[in-house]
């Protein structure tokens, strides 16, 4: 069964700017999407992983994307590292995706209460 079949797995979002105004239109959860597409399987699932399935996503040769994760003393750093013609994808207007994919690792690690930082190398 296909990720549209699989109404338990949806998230619902609301598109305040939609036709039918407040009306909620369900999407597949990134969750169920990794484990369909086969990205990650359901007991593997790691922050490294879903940065390079978001990054993937984004880019054009998602063959060039690599995500390198560094162990420091206090911190460890997740390093990615795509195309050059992928980079402003990745960054986006103003920095912006760039800032929701730090948003995502930094609220990942807060909650397995350790400290996770991205890189975005050329």
């Amino acid at each position: 069964m296909g990720v549209a079949g699989r109404i338990g797995h949806m998230v619902p979002i609301r598109f305040p700017a939609a036709p039918l105004c407040g009306v909620p239109v369900f999407v597949p959860s990134l969750r169920t999407a990794m484990i369909e597409s086969g990205t990650v399987e359901t007991g593997d699932e790691s922050m490294k992983d879903l940065v390079e399935f978001i990054a993937k996503s984004l880019a054009d040769k998602p063959e060039e994307v690599e995500v390198r994760e560094v162990e420091g003393d206090q911190v460890r750093v997740l390093e990615l590292r795509v195309a050059k013609e992928d980079l402003g994808k990745i960054i986006g207007k103003q920095g912006r995706t760039a800032r929701a994919l730090r948003t995502i690792v930094s609220a990942a690690s807060a909650k397995a209460q350790t400290r996770l930082l991205l890189e975005i190398q050329e």
